[in-house]
């Protein structure tokens, strides 16, 4: 078997139909992906659109995002947080969280998202 793997970029071209990314199982790497399946994720739209009487955008669950990773790292380390960046991983709704040691110029956030399209019209995190 053949797998087409692809660049995140991919999926916002206007030419390419998403039927054809699920035709050929296309992998993509991305830095942000929001699985509307996860009860997280629908609990999180659910008290967004109370809260608000809006859809979250993807600068709401990116903010929630960073806002949950970094407090949770601020609240188990205290003050010492930035040392730990580089021991502790996170998951969010649409974004993870990695930082290899920062090289004197600060952390960069290296995670991704495999984004599986599944020849029956799922899309999958692997």
């Amino acid at each position: 078997a053949v797998a087409l793997y692809g660049p995140s970029r991919l999926r916002s071209y206007a030419t390419i139909e998403t039927e054809n990314l699920h035709n050929v199982s296309c992998h993509v790497s991305a830095t942000y992906q929001i699985d509307y399946g996860s009860p997280d994720v629908q609990a999180f739209v659910m008290a967004y659109r109370a809260l608000f009487g809006a859809e979250p955008n993807s600068f709401a669950f990116h903010g929630y995002d960073c806002l949950t990773y970094f407090a949770n790292m601020c609240a188990r380390y205290g003050r010492g947080w930035p040392a730990k960046l580089s021991a502790e991983r996170g998951r969010g709704l649409q974004t993870d969280f990695c930082f290899p040691g920062g090289k004197g110029s600060g952390y960069v956030n290296s995670a991704v998202r495999r984004v599986l399209y599944t020849p029956d019209f799922e899309i999958v995190l692997q």
